[in-house]
């Protein structure tokens, strides 16, 4: 099922080539009930379509957080990147007050993801998010490094109570380490 709740395409592919293929027949056979099935056909397809875009599964939340994330990082935003944190895991959100002043980002642009893994066996259930970064930042107080810059970045989401997905670790590293 999630085939067709992370992607429309699926459903208007398969739509299009049922509706298409009924209406042909409708067409050569001169059959009444091959265009009823075709019209049938493209129902399903647009309810289908309607359907994907009204659920969002966990793999869709998790990369709409990381988006979110990485722009309020880009315009240096301490307190609305905390929100994504989890209330529960002090050290990380210590560590994250400890670093993120430390630089100044210009940018924060996601240039690729990895599969987001999930352990379900969990309780509560976990992701990691692995993806890659360009940022373009000012970290010359304590690092002596000012320009643009390709990171990798590792978040570990925990699903809490209130359903909400929530980073309970996090560390980045140099992709040419990984390959992205």
């Amino acid at each position: 099922m999630a085939i067709f709740t992370e992607n429309p395409m699926y459903s208007i592919m398969l739509g299009l080539l049922f509706t298409g293929g009924f209406a042909a027949f409708s067409v050569m056979l001169q059959s009444r009930t091959c265009m009823v099935l075709s019209v049938i056909s493209f129902l399903t397809m647009v309810g289908l379509v309607v359907m994907e875009r009204s659920i969002e599964t966990d793999n869709e939340k998790l990369r709409s957080n990381t988006f979110r994330l990485a722009e309020l990082v880009a315009n240096n935003d301490l307190q609305g990147a905390k929100r994504y944190f989890s209330k529960k895991m002090l050290s990380t959100i210590n560590q994250l007050e400890t670093e993120m002043p430390d630089y100044n980002f210009r940018s924060c642009r996601i240039t690729g993801f990895r599969p987001i893994e999930f352990d379900s066996t969990s309780n509560p259930t976990k992701a990691q998010v692995d993806f890659t970064v360009i940022v373009n930042v000012d970290a010359s107080i304590r690092y002596q490094y000012d320009g643009v810059a390709q990171r990798g970045v590792l978040l570990n989401f925990e699903k809490e109570s209130d359903g909400e997905w929530r980073i309970v670790n996090y560390s980045h590293y140099d992709p040419r380490n990984r390959g992205l």
